[in-house]
């Protein structure tokens, strides 16, 4: 019998770097960071402040995008305020009160409760890592402010991401923040948001 022929295979060169390099694959999914309590004064569209907020901060971060900067959308949950009104007995502007031409003699009185819910979206610049599990602590009583309130984005951002200032080295490119009275104006609600605002609350106009 004669000798079978054996096909011989191509022998193809493949780099020791080639073969060893691990296969890269896309990261999903995100981290969340939370609860963090605060307790906060409101602008309103006029650059006042309206009232006083009563929430829970958390944060969902998101794995770092082809050109490095991470997005964070912060959520606002179990939010409640009170108005303030003029600070003593009387009225002030409404916090929708400068965002039309319809809305400019609103006003609101103290002590009207409501809740609230929204979201921020903020984009930490690329050159910064998120580094979990540092907490949210305010640093407003180190500094003698008569009020601490708690946790608040610029704390968080340099906690979260060391080496980074907030609204330096980050933007907010979308909010919106959706507030609902309760009681005798139950029914008024104000949306402010960076898509534009809509409605308002207040209890008398002028």
């Amino acid at each position: 019998m004669g000798a079978t022929a054996l096909a011989v295979a191509p022998i193809v060169a493949v780099s020791a770097s080639a073969a060893s390099r691990p296969q890269v694959k896309n990261v999903t999914g995100s981290f969340t960071d939370k609860p963090y309590t605060a307790t906060t004064p409101d602008s309103g569209s006029c650059g006042q402040n309206w009232a006083i907020d009563l929430y829970t901060r958390d944060f969902v971060i998101s794995p770092k995008a082809s050109n490095g900067t991470t997005t964070v959308v912060e959520h606002f949950n179990n939010a409640k305020f009170i108005t303030l009104g003029d600070g003593d007995t009387g009225s002030a502007q409404s916090p929708g009160a400068c965002d039309s031409d319809s809305n400019p003699d609103h006003m609101l009185k103290a002590g009207v409760s409501g809740t609230f819910s929204g979201t921020f979206t903020i984009v930490v610049d690329s050159g910064y890592t998120y580094n979990p599990g540092n907490g949210c602590g305010s640093q407003e009583g180190a500094t003698g402010a008569a009020v601490d309130t708690g946790c608040d984005d610029a704390s968080w951002i340099q906690m979260a991401f060391p080496g980074a200032v907030f609204n330096t080295n980050t933007t907010t490119p979308a909010y919106a923040l959706t507030y609902h009275a309760s009681g005798s104006l139950d029914g008024n609600t104000w949306t402010d948001s960076s898509a534009g605002d809509s409605g308002d609350i207040f209890s008398s106009t002028t």
